[in-house]
């Protein structure tokens, strides 16, 4: 049985004891013959009692690697071992492995390329919606609420108010002979009127308070849970702080007052226009008394 076996070029045939002694070899080396060998982790009496096994061999420098399988022969007290190079077993599976690897980059780069120009891209649109969401709903030069966005808020503001049974009112201010700053001071001076009026009417106002330009030098302050007599005074507030505002210019210091028209929301309101219709209402009517007036509707 021993001559019969075959091997493959390169390869040894050793029968040995279980105490690691040559008994025979092919290619036959006489020289071996009753040699032990050494260096090597022989599988033992113990394997003699298992079918197969599968180990990994080392040297004791660790130089030499090898996979050795060792099968018992079922008639025979004997063990069958094939035994391969480390680096030989493993050359397959590590160039399979090396074009696993390959072919995996070549597939996650681009698609990490795609996936980080996409997320550019999302960032991109997310900015410019936002962009055009503010510009929907802030007037440019003041920064405030536009007129869309502010009669959209009054009227989702006034159904609230009128579920919950709180009070809500509206401000109308109108810079007084806004015209002719701007003739007067040109147009410049004129935007920075607005500007500083806006600014100074929002330090007045509360963080759930609203404010949006109407037209020209006309504003709407919205109040929430407010009724007419703690609108009259936020009012007041605004009249003050804009008698402070002072603007240089070439041709002098431009100060300016505003006219305010007050009114509160009921319930038989049913839109903006009908709080507003009134609040325009008590705005003519501080005008017709002057400027830097208040009235009331």
């Amino acid at each position: 049985m021993y001559e019969k076996q075959r091997r493959k070029p390169g390869g040894v045939i050793t029968l040995l004891r279980s105490d690691g002694t040559i008994l025979a070899r092919a290619p036959d080396d006489p020289r071996l013959l009753g040699q032990a060998i050494t260096g090597v982790t022989l599988p033992g009496a113990q394997l003699l009692q298992k079918e197969q096994a599968v180990v990994l061999e080392e040297s004791s420098d660790k130089q030499r690697r090898q996979f050795t399988s060792y099968s018992s022969v079922p008639d025979f007290p004997l063990l069958v071992a094939v035994s391969v190079a480390y680096d030989e077993a493993l050359a397959l599976w590590q160039k399979q492995t090396l074009w696993i690897l390959m072919l995996a980059t070549c597939v996650t780069v681009p698609l990490a390329v795609v996936a980080f120009r996409s997320l550019q891209l999302l960032r991109t649109l997310a900015n410019q919606d936002a962009e055009l969401q503010h510009l929907a709903t802030t007037d440019r030069l003041t920064g405030v609420s536009s007129r869309q966005h502010f009669v959209a808020a009054f009227h989702a503001q006034l159904q609230q108010a009128e579920r919950a049974q709180r009070p809500l009112s509206i401000l109308v201010v109108d810079i007084d002979f806004f015209k002719r700053i701007n003739d007067g001071y040109g147009h410049a001076t004129g935007d920075q009127a607005l500007i500083s009026f806006a600014e100074a009417a929002t330090t007045c106002l509360r963080g759930a308070d609203m404010i949006g330009r109407l037209g020209a030098g006309e504003f709407a302050m919205l109040l929430l849970d407010t009724d007419i007599s703690a609108a009259i005074a936020v009012a007041e507030r605004i009249r003050k702080a804009v008698a402070d505002i002072s603007i240089p210019t070439e041709n002098g210091t431009v100060q300016f007052t505003v006219s305010v028209g007050a009114s509160q929301a009921s319930a038989t309101d049913q839109s903006f226009e009908d709080v507003l219709k009134r609040a325009i209402e008590a705005l003519h009517a501080a005008r017709a008394s002057g400027p830097d007036q208040l009235a009331v509707v």
